[in-house]
């Protein structure tokens, strides 16, 4: 017993090691790139480190961060180490904690019901697009898939106890202290454990241990989070409120480009197979991953910003089912035959050369983002931090890498660090209130165009041509520099006329 328990474990490790050689690799190609929204959670880390709180500008409260859990990680590492690193101690944060994911998609591929090998699921999710770039952008998504797969795998393991544990329960209020969508996923699990254990005596007894450990950790925060913010949800979640017939539809169409790159037919039908032939609570809790993630998508028509984002916590279950449905079809074949051994080996690795390939081509496209963020965005934080007085205030959609560098208090005209506009009818991009904007007084309004000067101005969002208009409008302000991040997005800084807050003229 013992010895196989050691050769188990060094399956295991040596598992881990296969799937993290190629994640690193791949990941590498990434690593200089940061989506902008990260810059805003760097921002309330900052913040938080620094003992202002969790907020945007000091004199606003409004948690525009929706991670609670990485922000207050990130400014613990704050502390502990440079603020001037927090990309670096970012960086090395999801890089552990993607390998931490690995680790665990290799252990519950060792809990299979079929005697499968612990490698095929946890390389293809290491080579997967969506888990690679989601573990380079800054934002939370490692540390949910991360918190995921350990409450995945701790609630099987309570299953087969018919008793949802003290631990579950911690787990699920960290993975709603990580993204609040994750309460999705925890409510979908308890009504799978509940309907899988229905046939057992008071089985509503037999959730306490886990409400109470949810409660004791989660409550608290929900109360405190409402009182000091205002609102049940971060400002995030009413920014960017879904539930429209054409999100639906746009993320109807997210789901089909992400089901693509993880081998579109191909791949589905042995997800199929394992979903409606073995029926067991291994593939349902895999399932109910999925469907989390897919349901959030479909509502809130996908991500922003981000690579697939909202659907990189189902890479790894959607994996664990590949495996364990071509494993399931193929012992319905004889073990023997020369075709069934030759497919155990030769259509995982298909996929796995699809997607890191996939994973690859996209390098390009990121470079370009990371090469257009330094040279527009961070360009031109560092000037207004190093040109303007601290009491400078600046107006602006981009609200990530922007205001990080330029340390200076922001009106987020998109509304993600703003209650009004954030309350405002409408979606993100589409709640306009110029004249709220305006009367806080911007002595910097920076708009996003399609072209530059001497062309007429033209909006990326509707925002940014209704507020353009109303600067023209107005006759305050003057076009003060443009900066290019592409060739159809460049960033026109309008400068309040009266110029009290320029020390020097902008490079």
């Amino acid at each position: 017993m013992y010895a196989s328990s050691q050769t188990d474990r060094r399956g295991v490790a040596w598992s881990v090691v296969g799937a993290a050689i190629p994640f690193l690799l791949l990941a590498g190609l990434y690593w200089e790139f940061v989506v902008d929204d990260a810059y805003i959670t760097f921002r309330y880390a900052i913040h938080f480190a620094n003992g202002v709180g969790l907020v945007y500008n000091p004199t606003t409260i409004v948690d525009g961060y929706t991670s609670f859990l990485w922000t207050v990680l990130l400014g613990c590492a704050v502390c502990a180490f440079a603020e001037a690193n927090i990309v670096l101690i970012t960086k090395i944060l999801a890089t552990a904690l993607s390998v931490l994911a690995l680790s665990y998609v290799c252990f519950l591929a060792r809990s299979a019901p079929l005697h499968q090998p612990l490698w095929i699921a946890a390389v293809l999710t290491a080579a997967s697009p969506a888990f690679v770039i989601s573990a380079a952008d800054g934002l939370e998504t490692p540390l949910y898939i991360a918190v995921q797969m350990v409450f995945v795998a701790r609630w099987l393991r309570d299953l087969q106890d018919s008793l949802l544990s003290t631990p579950l329960g911690m787990w699920a209020a960290l993975l709603a202290l990580v993204r609040p969508d994750g309460l999705l996923l925890v409510v979908l699990s308890v009504l799978l454990f509940l309907w899988l254990s229905s046939r057992e005596s008071k089985s509503l007894a037999r959730l306490l241990p886990f409400a109470v450990a949810f409660s004791v950790i989660y409550l608290p925060y929900f109360t405190w989070h409402w009182l000091y913010y205002g609102y049940p949800f971060p400002n995030t979640f009413y920014a960017k409120m879904g539930g429209q017939w054409d999100l639906f539809v746009q993320g109807v169409d997210r789901l089909l480009k992400w089901q693509q790159e993880m081998g579109s037919i191909v791949s589905l039908l042995f997800v199929l197979f394992a979903l409606f032939k073995l029926r067991l609570p291994y593939t349902y809790i895999l399932a109910t991953v999925v469907l989390a993630r897919a349901l959030l998508v479909l509502w809130s028509g996908g991500e922003v910003m981000g690579h697939h984002r909202f659907m990189a916590p189902a890479v790894p279950a959607y994996w664990l089912l590949f495996q364990a449905g071509l494993w399931g079809w193929l012992g319905r074949v004889s073990s023997s035959h020369r075709l069934t051994r030759c497919a155990k080996l030769v259509i995982p690795l298909i996929l796995l050369c699809a997607s890191g390939a996939i994973t690859v081509s996209h390098m390009p496209k990121y470079q370009q983002y990371a090469e257009g963020l330094s040279q527009a965005h961070i360009r031109l934080g560092r000037w207004i931090h190093q040109n303007t007085s601290p009491e400078t205030r600046i107006a602006v959609g981009d609200a990530g890498a922007i205001p990080y560098y330029a340390r200076r208090h922001t009106i987020d005209i998109m509304g993600l660090n703003d209650p009004h506009i954030a309350h405002l009818p409408g979606r993100l991009g589409r709640r306009i209130d110029t004249d709220y904007i305006l009367s806080q007084k911007p002595d910097l309004i920076i708009l996003l165009s399609e072209v530059a000067p001497p062309a007429d101005f033209k909006g990326l969002t509707p925002i940014d041509q209704a507020l353009y208009e109303a600067v023209i409008r107005r006759q305050e302000y003057i076009l003060h520099s443009v900066y290019q991040f592409n060739e159809r997005y460049y960033l026109w800084v309008m400068a309040h006329q009266w110029g009290r807050w320029m020390q020097r003229p902008c490079d």
